[in-house]
């Protein structure tokens, strides 16, 4: 269904609608307050139980946003294993690639929670020294045994490959 506002609504009566104010034209130099055309916007709503997860929420977020699809380049063979694991509650994976140079993978963490995590990874594959990198894809420290993240902390890890 598509419920049409005008400009402006003073008043919104109680109702089954979910309204979302998903474009401002407050800004007034330089530009036409209005735009023409039509924009589609789509929603994927998911009520939570009793509390709020933010961890749940920032993941169930990229499943919708950034679908993983794994495909086998090989019809006959079964999908691998997942490369790792992550077991801190908090700690979600938003993305692995590999370095620049082709001799690591760079795996970004993210602590959604506002809580203070300890990570824990399990590799299911032999890799090499795992380090702490920066945006450069440089070592700035090898991965301490106890990795503590603060809240809502990015770390990009580099994790070498197998006899590199």
């Amino acid at each position: 269904m598509i419920y049409k506002f005008k400009s402006y609504e003073p008043h919104i009566d109680p109702g089954a609608y979910i309204h979302s104010w998903v474009m401002n034209n407050h800004w007034e130099t330089n530009y036409k307050a209005y735009q023409e055309g039509e924009i589609t916007f789509r929603y994927v709503l998911q009520p939570h139980s009793q509390t709020y997860d933010p961890a749940q929420a920032q993941r169930f977020g990229r499943e919708i946003s950034q679908p993983l699809m794994a495909v086998s380049s090989d019809p006959d063979k079964q999908l691998i294993e997942p490369m790792m694991d992550v077991a801190s509650e908090g700690i979600l994976v938003t993305s692995i690639r590999p370095s620049r140079d082709g001799k690591a993978l760079m795996v970004r963490l993210f602590n959604v929670s506002d809580n203070i995590q300890k990570v824990s990874c399990t590799w299911n594959r032999p890799v090499g020294t795992i380090s702490i990198s920066n945006p450069m894809e440089d070592r700035i420290k090898v991965l301490p045994k106890d990795l503590e993240m603060t809240k809502f902390q990015v770390i990009t890890l580099r994790v070498e490959r197998y006899g590199d």
